[in-house]
């Protein structure tokens, strides 16, 4: 895939040489990246370009139904984590991928979202299975994430891990916490092609 960001922005990588390839950490048979302060940190494997890079990240909390929403985007890669929280804020032990065709999955699971946009293109993912970790979860957010996900429209797959680490949680505004009050969009539209609702602007 066409890529034409720095190559300390380049999401995909774009498979160039010299382009700085991410650390990798070893937990039993999954190999995770190496984690940086306030970012998400992915690598991915199994699909003719690969969804890797470190991008800032956002999370807030979202109340009615209680969910942290976690965010990182440039302007080639949108990618959301919708962890849906028990009532009684307890984190759960890990959290299972969901995919859900009409309202909210009961906690805890989590939903995933990716857009990856370039030239007249936009593909997007949705994950169908796996699981994540919340670490921490207080004024910051860590944790991490091993799941499958699937092209909508080519419905071809790759494996992707991931690791956050000390997210700010911030205040949430109303639209933070709009397509989360809202019903779940089906499982094969996980995002439109401008990202609306899956990806915040901000």
């Amino acid at each position: 895939m066409p890529c034409n960001e720095p190559e300390d922005r380049c999401a995909c990588h774009c498979g160039r040489p010299g382009v700085r390839p991410v650390g990798l950490r070893h937990e039993g048979r999954r190999s995770f990246p190496s984690p940086q302060r306030e970012h998400l940190v992915t690598v991915s494997a199994g699909w003719r370009d690969t969804v890797d890079g470190s991008w800032r990240a956002r999370a807030v909390i979202c109340e009615r139904p209680r969910a942290l929403q976690l965010v990182a985007k440039d302007s080639v890669v949108g990618t959301i984590a919708l962890f849906h929280l028990a009532p009684d804020g307890d984190l759960a032990p890990e959290y299972a991928v969901t995919v859900s065709d009409r309202g909210h999955p009961p906690a805890p699971a989590v939903q995933m979202g990716v857009l990856v946009t370039g030239g007249t293109m936009a593909r997007a993912f949705q994950a169908v299975n796996g699981t994540a970790v919340l670490e921490e979860l207080s004024g910051v957010v860590t944790g991490r994430f091993s799941v499958t996900l699937r092209e909508v429209d080519s419905n071809d797959s790759l494996r992707w891990v991931g690791v956050f680490l000390e997210v700010p949680v911030e205040p949430a505004s109303a639209t933070d916490c709009a397509a989360v009050a809202e019903p779940v969009a089906p499982s094969d539209t996980p995002m439109d092609s401008t990202g609306r609702g899956m990806v915040p602007d901000k």
